[in-house]
């Protein structure tokens, strides 16, 4: 049986911040539907800039 969205979302929104941003990767990489240049890379730039002003207590998890 498939899961509710609102399931996945709950359990999603459980895992630290950096399996988040590696499992956005993910779902985004499945919808496109070309190449868009260097996109993917710029992503994972950003993720991991928010992760390290994360863990550096810059910013708080809401």
């Amino acid at each position: 049986m498939a899961r509710k969205l609102s399931d996945v979302e709950r359990d999603a929104m459980e895992l630290p911040p950096r399996e988040r941003a590696v499992l956005a990767e993910r779902l985004l990489a499945t919808l496109e539907d070309g190449d868009d240049g260097d996109v993917e890379g710029l992503w994972l730039q950003e993720a991991e800039k928010r992760y390290a002003d994360y863990r550096a207590g810059k910013i708080t998890q809401s």
